[in-house]
């Protein structure tokens, strides 16, 4: 964009760069220019958001997604996010995958499409594939589900210094470690808990008062850890689990 004019505009809508969706980091020479990306969907791989955006559909990520401290939200009324019953903001499928400072959006927990009337919970993180995934520095909010995996293939989890908003959840082929991670209530839905089926860390985890640590579903020969953590701000003890009875975990 070197010589384009001062006070023109380049507008790129529903472009791909080698099959993935274009982004500002595409662009050469774009400062002080005036552009205009009007959709962020797909397949994208080793972005860097320069600005606050809005996803029109399910965006896939390969490699790294850094959000350079910027919002990445979830358009809504469009069927491109729908899989069944289920909106999918962020789709990990991709091993190795890691997503890294950014404020994610889920812009209200659940909510009706006027197409066809049938209401959609919303999950900001959905792995759909096995291997290891990193999500550190995010925010994820205003979603039924801030994070969930949805595949049977054996997925490894790391989730530091971030914020997770709502119901968390997971399968026994999941190995997941939480670390300085806050775990809030959804204010929209009340959804607030933590319901691990696999082995799981939790290290200075802070939760917030009423949360729900739920081990009904921990499965036979899976642990939970939980190593300086808080509930309410005070020390986190075996009372403020639930379901925990015939259940393996260790509060250090």
């Amino acid at each position: 964009l070197k010589y384009l004019a001062a006070g023109k505009e380049i507008i790129f809508k529903n472009c791909t760069v080698g099959g993935v969706a274009l982004t500002e980091s595409h662009l050469t020479d774009a400062a002080g220019k005036t552009y205009t990306i009007e959709s962020f969907g797909g397949e994208v791989e080793n972005v860097t958001l320069t600005k606050d955006t809005v996803a029109n559909s399910t965006v896939a990520v390969k490699g790294t997604f850094d959000g350079n401290d910027k919002i990445l939200a979830v358009e809504q009324g469009t069927e491109a996010f729908y899989a069944n019953s289920m909106l999918t903001f962020l789709n990990l499928k991709y091993d190795g995958a890691v997503i890294n400072n950014v404020t994610l959006d889920g812009n209200n927990a659940s909510w009706t499409n006027p197409a066809d009337s049938e209401s959609y919970g919303i999950r900001n993180i959905n792995i759909t594939a096995g291997g290891t995934y990193t999500i550190k520095n995010v925010k994820s909010v205003e979603a039924t589900y801030p994070l969930h995996v949805s595949t049977t293939a054996p997925v490894t989890l790391y989730v530091s210094n971030s914020t997770m908003e709502g119901w968390l959840s997971y399968n026994s082929a999941t190995t997941a470690t939480f670390k300085n991670v806050k775990f809030t209530g959804n204010s929209t839905n009340g959804y607030a808990r933590l319901r691990p089926y696999g082995t799981t860390v939790c290290e200075n985890c802070n939760f917030e008062a009423g949360f729900i640590i739920d081990l009904k579903y921990l499965a036979d020969g899976k642990t939970i850890t939980f190593k300086n953590c808080k509930v309410g701000g005070a020390a986190l003890t075996a009372s403020h689990l639930t379901d925990a009875a015939g259940k393996t975990y260790t509060i250090e």
